[in-house]
């Protein structure tokens, strides 16, 4: 049986002190059936150059230029490119743990599901905590999903996209892209849209991705800055809102989920 393409996106901005052990654990990976898609968002460093040379020894590899316009269009120009089955997000300043592709791409075959959410490793130093919301191993329909969706305050598990694998189909089905006027929130609210048309959604306990604490990250430098600042969190809270909102309303189950969505966004933090 012929294993499906998986595409990896990864937007990198001065990325030259990480983006070779980056690229290396994805180049790497149990599952060798990828295309590297790494878009230089108008760096000033090696980045280019690096990309470059990677792409001239590694035909999985493609890389694009473009000026200076933020990671969300880094992102929708390489969505531009994937060819894969799947799609898998990762930041250049991140790692992939060997099997990461593989146990994603096993799990959404087994049961055909449209989005596959794995545990992650928070890295700070030479310190290292799994993120596993719930210890969750099974799938469950959307209607499922939602009921569990609404309930946690704690948005970094589902509302990033490094450690899930989404179909490509679904996305293009849906002209689904990232909004580059949002500061931060960009990844929640292109993780919204897509959940409107899909039906199953998986889980997996093991450990598909290693985010790195680092304040000059693509996460770090905007997430906290915009939560910080009280007129910023009040409009971030308005943006996940609309989006819960209109997911819902998508699936015809706002009415009955309202309750949990008001509780949530009172409850809301930036909690990894």
């Amino acid at each position: 049986m012929d294993q499906p393409l998986v595409s990896v996106v990864i937007p990198a901005y001065n990325g030259g002190k990480t983006l070779k052990k980056c690229l290396n654990s994805v180049l790497c990976q149990s599952y060798s059936h990828i295309q590297v898609i790494v878009v230089n968002d108008g760096s000033t460093d090696d980045t280019g150059a690096l990309l470059d040379a990677y792409a001239a020894r590694d035909h999985r590899v493609l890389a694009l230029h473009q000026q200076n316009a933020g990671v969300s269009a880094a992102r929708n120009n390489a969505l531009a490119h994937c060819e894969g089955v799947y799609v898998q997000f990762v930041d250049c300043d991140d790692t992939l743990p060997p099997d990461s592709i593989r146990t994603m791409v096993t799990r959404a075959e087994a049961d055909d599901s449209d989005l596959v959410i794995g545990a992650y490793n928070m890295v700070l130093g030479n310190l290292s905590e799994t993120k596993d919301l719930g210890k969750r191993s099974d799938t469950l329909s959307m209607d499922e999903f939602l009921a569990l969706l609404c309930k946690y305050p704690n948005t970094f598990y589902y509302g990033v996209l490094w450690n899930k694998l989404f179909r490509r189909e679904l996305i293009a089905q849906q002209n689904v892209q990232f909004n580059a006027a949002l500061a931060w929130g960009e990844d929640f609210d292109f993780i919204t849209r897509y959940l409107v048309q899909a039906e199953r959604i998986s889980y997996t306990r093991q450990v598909v991705y290693e985010y790195v604490r680092n304040p000059k990250g693509l996460t770090m430098k905007t997430g906290f800055g915009v939560v910080k600042h009280p007129i910023r969190a009040i409009e971030l809270k308005r943006i996940i809102y609309n989006d819960y909102r209109e997911l819902y309303r998508q699936r015809q189950a706002f009415e009955r989920h309202r309750r949990d969505i008001w509780k949530y966004m009172v409850s809301f933090t930036l909690t990894e």
